[in-house]
């Protein structure tokens, strides 16, 4: 029964990590896009 909470627990700290790393990935992803916007203009 302990083990299972561990893992539940490390799951949810995971898919947090997951979830927040593809935030910043995005917005990294957005930034060079409006950088390559204004070199063009």
């Amino acid at each position: 029964m302990e083990m299972r909470r561990m893992g539940l627990r490390l799951g949810f700290l995971l898919s947090l990590f997951v979830v927040r790393e593809g935030r910043n990935f995005e917005e990294e992803k957005g930034s060079v896009r409006e950088e390559e916007m204004r070199g063009i203009l």
